[in-house]
């Protein structure tokens, strides 16, 4: 009776370890490393842009239980980018997962490891999932070339949502892939549940992404309901039935920010800020238009064309022959095809995103580091079993050779050659660095603090927001910063603090 309990098969499971294992295993620590250098040493750990400040607010607020506060007597005072200010409540304009996540890391003190920590769980996930459609060698391959993805490394260094969306996104495929299985020594209630929790918040998380990656895994769901396995199609309708009951919780988040459950949070900062195309969709004249989304495309994967996997303007070189490679194998073609379906989705919202690469196309680099993957390893091809003088004899010996000194050069040129002049270019990204915040560190003494601290802009939004790292949403720090508004307003805030 205890093994046919599923919790309990579970616990029992004790996969093999192998070679493969052991070293995507130190891959994964090197990227932790690597990340958290990079978001320490170029982006200081803390915010620069308007989404990273609403996020980090979020989760402030999340780390103490809550998903809105009162709103402050005077709320221009205290600007948050993106946090929204309605009917009395105060409550960031992202869905709740990411923010949720993020306050893991405020509760303990460990903010700036949340995304490190979920860039090495990506880059086994990811090595997981190739190995799964082709073999371990391309599952290596792919998880070298994701830990020197620029783009990888870039975004997971932020304190954005990308890096937690693409964690639910690998587990999905994966959990998918593992469902059709019969053979799979974990129990197939684990399995289905698994693959419908992660679409299930990814669908919370990030609505647009959920509905690219899920597209190509919805057409084979399709075909396999009009089919004749029973099996399959009882897998595939418990799938769906999870997903689907996270889509009333979209909707219930919503009515209770904002009284309408059909009334987006984001149309509270710009009335504008919603998918589809004509007018009053974006701020494009006339409306936001197919057009518009064509050029918004280009221009982003203009930029991925370099920071993908950092080969100057050719990190697409390797796609076509993978596509080749892959054409006749289905899973690869699922996941491969999340690339066209991404973008596709995205082609919905009317702005487009360069600034720290394609960031709207980022939980497509699965398909692009899988079709890259497979064609390095259709090129290695097979070491000939001969031993001896004659092993140095066959043509398959020198094309594995030269093959490999070329992914070598591939592997190591990135981290040499193209990150030491990419990653300069975000040092005091749009004025927030950590230099802002020492006077009021050393300040941070009694017979000084608490204190309110008034803020006049000289030169950014940014002489405000960047200090916002020293307060928190229930000004209950040392310091509180409040951005000076006239002196009726900066009466009304400092009468919020008698003290």
């Amino acid at each position: 009776m205890r093994l046919s309990n599923p919790i309990f098969r579970l616990l029992k499971f004790k996969p093999n370890v192998s070679l493969a294992d052991c070293i995507v295993a130190c891959v994964c620590v090197a990227v932790f490393g690597g990340v958290i250098h990079i978001s320490a040493s170029v982006f200081d750990s803390m915010p620069h842009l308007e989404d990273e400040f609403a996020y980090v607010w979020q989760a402030e607020v999340a780390a103490r239980g809550e998903i809105f506060r009162p709103s402050p007597p005077c709320p221009r005072c205290f600007l948050v980018p993106f946090v929204i200010d309605n009917n009395g409540l105060r409550f960031g304009k992202y869905p709740l997962p990411w923010p949720v996540m993020l306050s893991i890391g405020v509760r303990f003190g460990i903010r700036s490891y949340i995304n490190p920590i979920l860039a090495a769980v990506n880059v086994w996930l990811l090595y997981r999932l190739l190995a799964k459609i082709r073999n371990s060698r391309t599952g290596i391959i792919g998880a070298l070339l994701i830990s020197i993805s620029p783009f990888f490394l870039i975004l997971s260094s932020t304190l954005l949502s990308h890096t937690f969306s693409l964690v639910l996104a690998l587990i999905f495929m994966i959990g998918w892939l593992d469902v059709q299985k019969t053979d799979s020594a974990i129990p197939l209630s684990i399995r289905i549940l698994t693959c419908g929790l992660s679409m299930g918040l990814l669908v919370l998380s990030r609505p647009l992404t959920a509905l690219g990656v899920i597209l190509p895994f919805t057409i084979e769901a399709i075909f396999i309901l009009v089919g004749k396995d029973t099996c399959k199609k009882r897998n595939v309708l418990l799938v769906s039935l999870i997903i689907a009951l996270f889509i009333p919780l979209f909707f219930l988040w919503q009515f209770i920010l904002t009284g309408d459950p059909l009334r987006n949070p984001y149309t509270f900062v710009w009335p504008y800020d919603t998918v589809g195309f004509g007018p009053g969709i974006g701020r494009q004249p006339g409306g936001y238009q197919p057009s518009i989304a064509i050029k918004n495309a280009r221009a982003s994967l203009y930029v991925g064309m370099f920071d993908l996997f950092g080969w100057l303007n050719y990190s697409w070189l390797f796609l076509p022959l993978g596509s080749l490679v892959l054409i006749k194998n289905r899973r690869a073609c699922l996941v491969s095809s999340t690339l066209l379906t991404v973008v596709a989705a995205y082609g919905l919202y009317w702005i487009g995103s360069d600034l720290l690469g394609p960031r709207y196309y980022f939980e497509a680099l699965p398909a692009c580091v899988l079709l890259t993957a497979a064609s390095f390893d259709f090129l290695l091809g097979k070491l000939p079993s001969v031993t001896g003088f004659a092993f140095w004899q066959r043509f398959s010996t020198w094309r594995t050779l030269i093959v490999s000194i070329i992914l070598c050069f591939f592997i190591i040129s990135p981290v040499l050659f193209y990150l030491p002049v990419r990653l300069p270019r975000f040092l005091n990204l749009y004025g927030a660095n950590a230099e802002r915040l020492l006077p009021f560190k050393n300040a941070n003494k009694p017979g000084i603090a608490p204190a309110l601290i008034i803020v006049h802009i000289t030169q950014s939004w940014t002489d405000y927001s960047a200090l916002t790292e020293l307060s928190n949403p229930y000004f209950d720090s040392p310091l509180v910063f409040s951005l000076s508004k006239g002196k009726e307003m900066d009466a009304v805030a400092a009468s919020m603090f008698p003290g």
